[in-house]
């Protein structure tokens, strides 16, 4: 209906009657009695009564108008377009409601939360909403593929369709309003007769502010409005006083080890428009390899967080066994709870796998081989029960060695790399070095290399293929040794201002915090001078070499250097493991144990898997080869209101395979179940977390708005401020409701006046026909 109360319209239009009543009641009260001075008046009469009964006719058409004026004006008019009921009528109005269900709508506003409220608006303007009317309904939160919640059509049960708009929760995605206007435009294209897209949304600054989204946003909005269709929105945003937002959780190692404490990162921002004291942070870890149990972790206290403010708070976790766990942090309830929980998914590992390869082996005591000392430190009991296996292999054997299998690799006084030549019809003779391609490929893809250098070193080797011109895996170039290793009364020190506040120097860092200088505790009898490149242009891949730690010689030669190569992570140790060239394996307050434990931990080969992403990034897991015929099943976080989801295995040849799972929608812990042949299982855990900067709440209101579709052209209404239009309602200068009205008054007093002038008149003209 063309109005915004049709039901009053209809009231006044039955009021219409109410004259034509009166008039026939008036002419019926009186009774006929014929006397002598009546009959020069009845003459008089009969010679008028065309005149009068046009003035009566006039009069009594102008008060049923006006009775209707005003019924049109009580119940807001607001055109024609929407009917058909007459011929020629341009056909039915076609409206695309598009319903905000991103999670910032969660935020609470009294008892309900603003996604309920336009919920219910929206339900209420269904329910009333004409059989003559096409409606469809859209989710702003989604893809160019979603389908809509109801297509346009006319509604023929909108009782039935405003109860599954009851029904309907939020999402934990954010707002795509450029999509939605699109896809409301599409569905629009072929509609005859008024169209309209209604947006029912808490218009927050975040999603109509950013660069990327107002693009878009204006191109929608002006293909709308070029093919005719009026927008409108209805603002139900409101600012929060208390919001705490999750921005990360993040493993601050590399990986995580069984029986060995891992460091967690929470990030928390205070989004809300007042100070926070006392936040309490709650952490739990999940472990599925332990009877799928729970354990709650110590809660941690920020004492203040001001407006706008973030701060991070650092957890230390543990796990007694290997296998996957999902560490979750929650903060304490406000306005916006969704985004108060963050959750991390974890593969502990069993151990670190460390590939030691030993280029200076004494078969008759072991204690004086390279590798002895570092592979002590590292694993003690050589099982690897303190988080590290240190496998040891001589560099003879170096050819057959698989890095894949290993989560770093340390490169001990080891002279070269096996060669061999290769010919071809057209090339000369060229030597190459397989693993040492192999090795590149390995860092390349997030495998760690350690290097010592030391006497046995071929320059030759590392200055050309191993250098590569400053793209390949050594950091710098090496010259021959300086000092004398077998004189013990001429050495060198690390000077303490060359430290650099990195993790794997932190055995020095940590003590000089605390006022003191243990770089004098270890000597360097001999060293590899390394010459820092210049001029070299670097692939995208490969960062700049840092150096961490330099001696206290004359030219401050680099002692300690890293690198980035690709995913992986190298670190150059300019001297040797063992105590050949120093006294560093037996310092006194154990920094070589502690560097090399640091320097493991900082190259070693983070999880491949991608178990802990945003919502709506797809799960991709590569199954191992004893797994390629297990029945996987997947629990998603809405378990069990969600059935189980059956995966099936997308095989690529032989020995590996995936799983994938593209529909993850919701936050939280995703249960991947893999039951083999042999009913043995295994349960990995991924995890998927909201965008936080949905959780920003601040209001952008009309005037974002309107820079966001780069025109004023809309009609707005804020509901959070008390704005009660109903939904097929435009703004005043859509409605008619005003001219109504005014033409109701014109009207009234132009019949007052007629009225008048009628009865002057006829009066007038009696008294003229008595004169004689």
């Amino acid at each position: 209906m063309p109005f915004v109360h049709p039901i009053i319209f209809w009231i006044g239009a039955a009021c219409v009657s109410a004259p034509i009543i009166i008039h026939l009641l008036n002419r019926r009260r009186f009774r006929l009695r014929h006397w002598a001075a009546m009959q020069f008046l009845l003459d008089s009469l009969r010679r008028n009564r065309r005149r009068l009964r046009i003035e009566e006719m006039i009069l009594l058409a102008m008060r049923c108008l006006a009775v209707l004026l005003l019924a049109l004006a009580i119940a807001r008019f607001t055109g024609c377009a929407a009917t058909s009921v007459l011929p020629g009528m341009s056909g039915p109005r076609s409206t695309v409601y598009i319903l905000d269900n991103s999670y910032s709508m969660l935020q609470k506003s009294a008892a309900l939360s603003l996604f309920e409220n336009a919920r219910h608006d929206l339900a209420e303007r269904i329910r009333r909403t004409s059989r003559s009317e096409k409606v469809a309904v859209l989710m702003g939160a989604g893809d160019d593929g979603q389908a809509p919640l109801f297509d346009l059509n006319y509604v023929a049960e909108p009782v039935s369709l405003a109860a599954r708009l009851e029904s309907l929760d939020a999402s934990d995605g954010r707002l795509a309003l450029a999509t939605a206007l699109g896809r409301a435009g599409a569905l629009l294209a072929n509609e005859a007769g008024a169209r309209q897209v209604v947006v029912l949304t808490d218009c927050r600054k975040i999603d109509l502010t950013a660069p990327a989204a107002q693009s878009p946003l204006q191109k929608a909005f002006a293909a709308l409005r070029k093919s005719g269709v009026n927008v409108e929105v209805l603002d139900y945003g409101q600012e929060s006083r208390k919001n705490l937002t999750i921005e990360s959780i993040e493993l601050l190692d590399r990986f995580a080890v069984a029986n060995v404490p891992f460091n967690v990162a929470v990030t928390v921002r205070n989004n809300g428009t007042t100070n926070i004291e006392n936040v309490a942070l709650t952490p739990r870890m999940v472990l599925p390899g332990q009877g799928d149990r729970t354990v709650v972790l110590p809660v941690q206290v920020i004492a203040s967080l001001e407006s706008g403010q973030s701060t991070r708070v650092i957890f230390e976790a543990a796990s007694r066994s290997p296998g996957s766990a999902v560490v979750t942090v929650e903060a304490a309830g406000d306005d916006l709870q969704a985004d108060n929980r963050a959750h991390l998914a974890l593969d502990i590992r069993k151990v670190t796998r460390v590939l030691i390869v030993d280029g200076n082996t004494d078969p008759t005591d072991r204690t004086e081989s390279e590798s002895f000392f570092l592979s002590k430190v590292l694993d003690p009991r050589g099982d690897g029960a303190f988080g590290v296996r240190a496998e040891v292999i001589s560099s003879d054997t170096l050819g057959g060695a698989n890095f894949a299998d290993y989560d770093a690799v340390a490169l001990l006084d080891v002279a070269d790399f096996p060669s061999s030549v290769e010919t071809g019809p057209a090339t000369r003779p060229a030597v190459v070095y397989p693993q040492l391609k192999a090795l590149e490929e390995y860092v390349r893809g997030g495998g760690g290399l350690i290097i010592f250098t030391g006497g046995h070193i071929n320059l030759d080797f590392y200055n050309g293929p191993f250098y590569a011109g400053g793209v390949g895996l050594l950091p710098y170039r090496v010259g021959p040794h300086k000092g004398r290793p077998d004189q013990s009364d001429t050495y060198v020190r690390l000077a303490p201002s060359s430290i650099a506040n990195h993790n794997i120097m932190q055995a020095f860092t940590r003590f000089a915090a605390e006022g003191s200088d243990v770089t004098s505790l270890v000597r360097f009898f001999a060293f590899t001078p390394a010459e820092e490149p210049h001029g070299v242009v670097l692939p995208p891949d490969i960062k700049a070499p840092q150096v961490l730690a330099a001696f206290a010689d004359p030219q401050n030669s680099p002692a300690v250097i890293t690198r980035r190569f690709g995913l992986g992570e190298v670190v150059l140790f300019c001297t040797t493991a063992s105590k050949r060239w120093n006294d560093w394996p037996s310092d006194e307050v154990g920094t070589y144990a502690v560097i090399a434990h640091e320097t493991v931990k900082f190259v070693a080969r983070s999880a491949s898997q991608n178990l802990t992403a945003r919502v709506g990034h797809p799960i991709d897991y590569t199954l191992a080869a004893d797994l390629l015929d297990a029945q996987a099943t997947l629990k998603t976080p809405r378990f069990p209101a969600d059935d189980l989801v059956t995966l099936v295995a997308r095989r690529q040849g032989a020995a590996a395979g995936h799983l994938s799972y593209a529909a993850t929608d919701g936050a939280g812990i995703y249960w991947l179940e893999l039951v083999s042949p042999d009913r043995s299982i295994k349960k990995v855990l991924f995890a998927r977390n909201i965008d936080p900067a949905e959780g920003d709440l601040a209001c952008g209101g009309r005037t974002a708005l309107e820079a966001a579709l780069g025109s004023d052209d809309f009609a707005y209404a804020a509901k959070a401020a008390g704005g009660n239009e109903p939904l097929a309602a435009a703004a005043a200068k859509k409605e008619y409701w005003l001219l109504a009205a005014l033409a109701a008054l014109v009207l009234l007093a132009g019949e007052t006046f007629l009225g008048q002038k009628f009865g002057h008149y006829a009066g007038r003209k009696a008294a003229a026909e008595r004169q004689p």
